[in-house]
């Protein structure tokens, strides 16, 4: 089995999803991408150049160590944990490589 084209830098988990920062590979640049996953759906979050940080077309992205959350432009708000990269689920991590291909 080949290696998936792509790196997970973070993992933060909520009750609705997961977050994942990805490095695509061969990595050609120092930027990542974000994309949110849901039970059957993945979403990469659009860079807004706001010079606010973690600003998204979707939302604000808020980290502070272990924890952040994610608000939605909608006022939706997911309240996040950090976990291990690897602890992303297989059935959701299967999602994450076909949303990247």
């Amino acid at each position: 089995m080949s290696s998936p084209p792509y790196s997970v830098l973070n993992l933060f988990e909520s009750p609705r999803g997961y977050l994942v920062e990805i490095a695509r590979m061969p990595r050609t640049s120092p930027e990542s991408e974000w994309v949110w996953i849901e039970r059957r759906r993945a979403t990469t979050l659009q860079p807004l150049d706001s010079g606010e940080g973690l600003a998204f077309e979707e939302g604000i992205l808020r980290l502070d160590g272990r924890q952040g959350e994610l608000r939605w432009s909608n006022g939706r708000s997911e309240a996040l944990v950090r976990r291990a990269p690897q602890a992303l689920p297989p059935p959701l991590r299967g999602l994450l490589e076909l949303h990247l291909t």
